[in-house]
């Protein structure tokens, strides 16, 4: 009986992929199951879902643990530079000013910095500062694939810096992967992945999807992307070693 579990790291389609396995879920004979925690991820376990691990697809926000190295293991990885304005902006606009989370954290982070975003070219100093003081997750994509827990809401009093270690943990753990799917190429991840099983969908509906102006995360892309790719530098290697094999 097969055993599928999908490691959801944040802002990465995965919300879109959970939509697709309840679906199969309600068609297969096969339980959807999900679950996770406020504001953190930590090693995935089965005791946090209270079921017999069998014939069932197990979803949440966690990291790798030993319990992935023996079922059908996933996630989505998505562009370093797109996941990381991605995050800011929905945990920042969502998460602390719609829905009054993660408030705890920001705060102290207003006790040292006083900013208020803004979706133009004045959140760029804002930003800076952020990454210079550590207030900001880093490596997600490393820190998932290497079983070490974070925040998630992506604001924090202070980074966890990974080390080479870390990311050569990272690196050899992406044996334990059936597929990891790339968001720019989801389609693809799709069709690999229903043909491992005898899964059938019609249609599916994206979720989470960010409205902020395309042209706007272009420009700012483009002003802070070696200042991203520094403060990410071990996620812009996963990446690349990730996608040779896709």
């Amino acid at each position: 009986m097969k055993k599928i579990v999908f490691l959801h790291i944040p802002k990465t389609g995965g919300s879109t992929f959970n939509n697709i396995l309840q679906k199969i879920g309600n068609q297969k004979n096969y339980n959807f199951l999900q679950t996770g925690f406020k504001g953190y991820l930590p090693n995935f376990s089965f005791n946090y879902f209270n079921v017999q691990p069998k014939n069932k697809l197990f979803s949440g926000h966690f990291v790798f643990s030993d319990e992935c190295k023996n079922v059908d293991l996933y996630t989505l990885v998505r562009d370093v530079h797109k996941t990381f304005f991605s995050n800011l902006y929905f945990k920042y606009f969502y998460t602390y000013i719609e829905k009054k989370r993660n408030l705890d954290n920001i705060k102290r982070i207003k006790d040292n910095i006083s900013f208020e975003f803004t979706l133009s070219e004045l959140d760029i100093p804002i930003i800076i500062n952020l990454l210079r003081n550590n207030f900001i997750t880093s490596n997600t994509f490393t820190k998932t694939i290497a079983g070490i827990p974070y925040e998630k809401y992506f604001f924090v009093e202070k980074d966890y810096k990974i080390t080479k270690a870390d990311f050569e943990i990272a690196i050899n753990n992406l044996k334990y992967f059936k597929l990891i799917g790339d968001l720019n190429s989801f389609k693809i991840f799709l069709e690999k992945f229903f043909s491992f099983y005898d899964f059938k969908l019609e249609s599916y509906t994206i979720k989470n999807k960010g409205n902020y102006d395309r042209d706007f995360i272009d420009l700012m892309i483009q002003k802070l992307n070696q200042q991203i790719i520094d403060y990410n530098y071990y996620d812009y290697l996963l990446i690349k070693e990730i996608r040779k094999n896709l």
